[in-house]
């Protein structure tokens, strides 16, 4: 479009110096209802299916101000059927001499090539522009991705770092248990031997304190028995006509 802007002495950036013009104009100029159009009657129902419902659909989005059930707004169809046009007056806009001679001095055809190179270069542009935006955030993700992934080795080193440290202290500590639990198991040994030598003592004091106490038991058994038998040699020496051996012969 540039170039056939130049041919017929028009500036590279004519048009859109005569579109911010418009834009800066529409912003500042007044908007008022100047325009109520009847209200038209019900069309025909169409033969063809489906025709009917898109219209049903359609005067509902123009009655809820352009958004349909699915949450989306669209304006444009909404509006053709509202009680009310807002139209903006008062827009001026200067044109240049040199803006004048290109308007006057275009061909209609060359125009319109002018706008279809203009258009194919805005979709060129614009496919340039997606691929571009999706390789920078392809490489963003990439190069988050390889941050994320230094990260968790770094992470991951200090932890295996961390856990030969814990590894090392519980080794010791279950070393220290392990000390701690042998010289309990020879003490206990030491007691057991020693509470089995205090049984034995005491087994053997029991039997002698036994074999005393038998001894005793004969010896004062003996003394009832000597002194009995020596009470009788008395009996019999004093009275003689008492038989010792014969007790019935006095009861007589």
């Amino acid at each position: 479009m540039a170039h056939n802007a130049k041919k017929v002495g028009g500036e590279v950036d004519l048009f859109a110096k005569i579109r911010d013009k418009m834009a800066n104009a529409a912003k500042v100029g007044l908007v008022v209802d100047t325009y109520r159009p009847s209200i038209s009657k019900r069309p025909a129902p169409s033969k063809i299916k489906g025709i009917g419902k898109d219209q049903k659909r359609l005067r509902a989005l123009a009655k809820t101000g352009g958004v349909g059930s699915s949450g989306s707004s669209n304006p444009d169809r909404g509006g053709f059927q509202k009680t009310k046009v807002q139209m903006r007056k008062g827009v001026e806009f200067k044109v240049s001499d040199t803006e004048v001679v290109v308007v006057q001095a275009a061909d209609l055809g060359l125009t319109m090539r002018a706008m279809i190179e203009y258009l194919a270069r805005g979709v060129v542009l614009s496919r340039r522009v997606a691929t571009t935006l999706r390789e920078e955030l392809a490489a963003g993700d990439k190069k988050k991705l390889s941050e994320g992934i230094a990260s968790l080795k770094g992470q991951w080193h200090r932890d295996q770092l961390a856990w030969a440290d814990e590894k090392k202290k519980l080794e010791a500590k279950v070393k220290r248990l392990k000390g701690s639990v042998v010289g309990v198991e020879k003490k206990l040994k030491a007691k057991q031997v020693e509470l089995d030598e205090m049984n034995t003592a005491k087994d053997a004091a029991a039997k002698e304190a036994a074999s005393e106490i038998y001894d005793l038991q004969q010896a004062v058994y003996n003394e009832h028995v000597n002194g009995f038998q020596k009470a009788l040699r008395q009996a019999e020496f004093l009275y003689r006509e008492v038989s010792v051996t014969n007790c019935l012969v006095f009861l007589e």
